[in-house]
């Protein structure tokens, strides 16, 4: 894997970073994402500083990983539960 430079923008701010060749359209999608997310702190808030709005930006998308995370946990206990019925059935 080589190593390249990717150039994103958030919040009219131009980041160069460093990342392998098969995670630059994955970087490039994040910032966008991220980017969306400080438009809407913007739009719902008065007017913050632009570390607030990252802040924020960031409590946000950490929430929505603690969110994912625990459906997952669900979701791979339901899993358990039916595999477990399905061996009592065998």
């Amino acid at each position: 894997m080589s190593i390249t430079r990717v150039t994103v923008e958030v919040l009219g701010e131009q980041y160069s970073i460093k990342c392998n060749d098969n995670a630059k359209a994955k970087l490039t999608m994040a910032a966008k994402e991220l980017t969306a997310i400080c438009d809407k702190v913007q739009q719902s808030n008065t007017p913050i500083a632009r570390d607030r709005v990252l802040v924020v930006a960031a409590l946000n998308l950490a929430s929505q990983v603690l969110d994912s995370n625990r459906q997952q946990e669900l979701y791979s206990e339901r899993v358990q539960l039916l595999s477990d019925k399905v061996d009592i059935i065998e």
